[in-house]
């Protein structure tokens, strides 16, 4: 279910729009790029009828051209703040959700070696059933 809402989170964010195309896991070490990665969660909440599932996730972004980094990352931001009931649809069918938004904000991680700079940005969202 996490690979997913993963996949199906990138296809809500990833418009032609943004500078690189969306990826799981990390950056890639060269050139520009976006990386979309789990990160730990607490737990659902639980009702008579089942529990839900609290997912945590992190996207980053990567540019030698800072405003581009920084922009890229406020479009994703934008896309994923007060979504609600299944505004993000499961590609498979596996998970429905029932919110998800921002919780930390736009933050530079680091401007590396190689004068490219990185920043980050955090997630929750609440999804109902899934395997």
């Amino acid at each position: 279910m996490i690979e997913d809402f993963l996949l199906s989170v990138i296809d809500h964010v990833d418009t032609p729009k943004l500078f690189a195309t969306v990826k799981i896991g990390s950056l890639d070490a060269t050139g520009k790029a976006i990386a979309v990665r789990m990160i730990p969660s607490g737990r659902g909440e639980r009702y008579f009828e089942g529990s839900t599932q609290k997912v945590n996730f992190q996207f980053l972004t990567k540019s030698k051209n800072q405003l581009e980094a920084i922009n890229g990352l406020e479009k994703i931001a934008d896309k994923l703040s007060d979504v609600r009931n299944d505004g993000i649809p499961s590609l498979t069918g596996k998970f429905a959700l029932l919110s998800c938004d921002i919780y930390t904000t736009l933050n530079l991680v680091e401007k590396t070696n190689t004068n490219e700079y990185i920043y980050t940005a955090l997630f929750t969202a609440e999804l109902e059933g899934g395997e």
